[in-house]
């Protein structure tokens, strides 16, 4: 199955540059309206193109769509500026643009890993995707409001990841997505559709886990907003540095988050680390040092030092115990 994969997504990192894209040219080059593109024989389908990247040398052109667009990382984390924003896309996570938002995918220099694109026409979201989602008003809006089909009116993106179980899931849906995009077996069409309503449905499922736990105070929105924020950058992050984003003095933040979670600010950052080494240990392979750097930790034998204590074996024996198809 994993070589299967593996060369199914080699496929369509291939046909990326066979994708015809048209455009609309305005004065400035971040207005680039890309149309939806001529997909790659021998399929006829347009209104669900799949492609994925996997190095990249370069940055691609910043550039806006009048599609929706869903990026997944499959494996690695990638970079995108949005909107002059640049987000962290980790393993596992999805991206989900609306139409008309301006965005690049900046360089990325690890062998092996991989981020799949799944373009899809809006008649497919309104007509087909759309009623079989919950009907959250604020989730609704975020679909419904690319009708206007004006670049202005949309500015939005989702980042959407669930739990163990629920990314679990998702990634078994878009491994679906993938061979059958790809190998065209007879029925693929139905199997297609079938792969996106229930990724939609997951979508949704993550997104009202994320997004409607009902707070009872103004300092618990607060923390879900800062954890959120500490997990997604965690490598880089300081107290000071996420004080200023927040508009809070670094000793009240510290003090309510120790409040509100029971650990401190070091202690937050330090399990987003190690949460985000365990996942690149189990599922990429990357070396053990560049793994340290990328989660924050500079000095390896810092990185080996921590990790150690916390699980009470080695990065290397973590590796090896946790790797798929090991039980």
């Amino acid at each position: 199955m994993a070589n299967q994969i593996d060369k199914a997504i080699d496929i369509l990192i291939s046909q990326y540059p066979k994708l015809k894209f048209t455009q609309k040219n305005m004065k400035n080059i971040t207005e680039q309206i890309f149309k939806m593109p001529v997909p790659v024989l021998p399929h006829k389908r347009g209104d669900i193109i799949l492609s994925a990247h996997g190095e990249l040398h370069k940055s691609e052109p910043y550039h806006r769509h009048d599609y929706f667009l869903i990026n997944y990382s499959y494996r690695g984390d990638y970079t995108q500026c949005i909107e002059s924003e640049n987000i962290i896309l980790h393993q596992g996570e999805v991206l989900l643009f609306q139409p008309y938002v301006a965005h690049s995918l900046l360089p990325h220099a690890t062998a092996g890993d991989s981020i799949l694109s799944v373009r899809i026409r809006k008649e497919l979201i309104f007509h087909s995707l759309l009623p079989l989602m919950p009907k959250h008003e604020a989730l609704l809006h975020f679909f419904l409001s690319p009708l206007s089909g004006s670049p202005s009116d949309a500015h939005k993106y989702l980042i959407l990841s669930g739990d163990d179980v629920l990314n679990a899931s998702m990634h078994s849906v878009f491994k679906i997505l993938i061979l059958e995009y790809v190998n065209m077996l007879p029925g693929y069409d139905t199997l297609l559709d079938s792969a996106l309503s229930m990724l939609f449905s997951l979508f949704s499922r993550c997104y009202c886990a994320d997004n409607f736990k009902n707070p009872s105070s103004q300092s618990e929105i607060l923390i879900d907003n800062i954890l959120k924020y500490l997990s997604r950058n965690c490598a880089t992050a300081t107290l000071k540095d996420v004080a200023e984003k927040f508009n809070y003095h670094p000793n009240y933040l510290s003090t309510i988050l120790q409040k509100e979670t029971g650990k401190t600010f070091s202690e937050l950052i330090r399990e987003f680390r190690l949460k985000r080494a365990c996942t690149l240990l189990q599922y990429s392979l990357l070396p053990i040092e560049e793994i340290a750097v990328l989660v924050g930790y500079p000095h390896s034998s810092n990185f080996y030092k921590t990790f150690k204590k916390e699980y009470h074996i080695s990065p290397h024996q973590y590796r090896i115990q946790t790797k798929p198809g090991n039980g």
